[in-house]
Formats: C-alpha cells, structure tokens, sequence
C-alpha cells in the first residue's frame, strides 16, 4: 500500500513538473537584419559575388533626411558594415517604422541613397523569445550617383537573416 501511495504520489510530481515551461535561453531565430550582397560582371557577362567596396561606409538616416540635403552628423550608424563569411552586409532594420532609408559613401564623397518600404508583423515565439518582427512586401527605392548600377531585390518577405535579401551590382 505504502509502495503504491509513494508510486502515485511520484507519477503525480512528475507529470505537474513536466507541465512546466522552461525558462532557458532562447534559441529561435530573432528579428532578422537585411542582408546585401554585391556583385560584378565578368569577361563573360555572369555576376559574381565580391567583397563590398574596402571605402564603403553605410548610414542609416535618423528622419529620412536625403544626403543632398544634409551632412553626416545627421545620420546614424557610421561605417556600419558588417559581413559575413559569405561576402555580405548586415543591415538593422528599424522596427518602428514602416521604411528606412540607408546612404551609401563611395571613396570620393559619392553618395548613393537606399529607401527600403515594407510592412512589420509581430510574430509571438514564446515566453522565453518575446516577439519577432518580419518584415513582409518589401520595396525598394534607390538614388545612385555613380557608384552602384542596379540593385535587385531577391525577396519580398524577410523572416530570416541566414539568407541574402538584396544584391547591388557596382558600377
């Protein structure tokens, strides 16, 4: 009896801890940033993946302000240029906002200016995550001086950074 009552009172612990949610480290994907990649031409006409520029610096503007209109004090996010072992860019989204505008300095004071549009939707994960934004029906809007050729958008919904969103093709 005293085996059975201790077998049941034992079974009953577990399966009220076992209910319980884990309060550990999060290890779902978070907001994803953007990522750019560039290319170039080759002899043949095929694009392929380059280093950015060494003299690219990157600014994302606090008000939308264009460059022509502005200096660098106005812009935040001095030479933010990080890459990865794939050759790209990592750019923060602004989750506040529906656009971001993001000013490209060339060698030479040239300038090139990146709208990106889009749509935030809030994902919940879970208790340990909190909430994930993606970024859904992206657009883009470029002004290029001379630097960049073109610039194509690979996808219109972003949810992942471990793929490459926009490709920039230089001059």
């Amino acid at each position: 009896m005293i085996k059975k009552l201790s077998l049941t009172f034992f079974l009953g612990i577990m399966l009220l801890l076992s209910g319980c949610e884990s309060t550990g480290i999060c290890t779902e994907p978070v907001t994803p940033k953007l990522m750019i990649g560039f290319s170039d031409f080759d002899n043949l006409g095929n694009p392929e993946d380059i280093d950015p520029p060494s003299d690219l610096k990157i600014y994302g503007t606090k008000d939308g302000t264009d460059i022509g209109t502005s200096n660098e004090e106005n812009f935040i996010f001095p030479g933010l240029t990080q890459t990865d072992e794939n050759k790209r860019i990592a750019l923060i989204f602004d989750v506040n906002r529906d656009s971001l505008t993001y000013i490209f300095k060339f060698e030479g004071d040239i300038f090139d200016t990146l709208r990106i549009n889009y749509i935030r939707e809030n994902r919940y994960i879970n208790k340990n995550c909190g909430y994930k934004t993606v970024f859904q029906q992206v657009e883009l809007d470029y002004y290029s001086t001379n630097a960049i050729d073109s610039i194509i958008l690979l996808t219109e919904n972003i949810e992942y950074d471990t793929e490459q969103h926009i490709k920039i093709f230089n001059k």
